[in-house]
């Protein structure tokens, strides 16, 4: 993805905001980025281009944040995040 349409797509994001807490446990201000990116659908190599990180080092953040969460994979880590408790 080019970097005007990675743009477009972090500053037209609907998803509401990230919680400071998922399943009861503090996450980080850019681990709350990458929760909101995962769930507006981008991939590793998108969020890692948009972060300006490498995509190992995003893939270290994903891994770390479903094991602090106890979230089983991607899908139920937003889900984790997004849910009313």
């Amino acid at each position: 993805m080019h970097a005007i349409a990675l743009e477009a797509v972090s500053s037209s994001s609907e998803t509401p905001a990230v919680p400071e807490r998922i399943n009861g446990v503090p996450i980080t201000p850019r681990q709350r980025e990458i929760v909101g990116l995962i769930a507006d659908g981008l991939t590793d190599r998108e969020m890692a281009e948009l972060l300006s990180i490498r995509l190992e080092t995003l893939k270290s953040h994903v891994r770390a944040l479903k094991i602090r969460t106890r979230a089983r994979n991607r899908p139920h880590l937003v889900a984790l995040a997004f849910r009313d408790d």
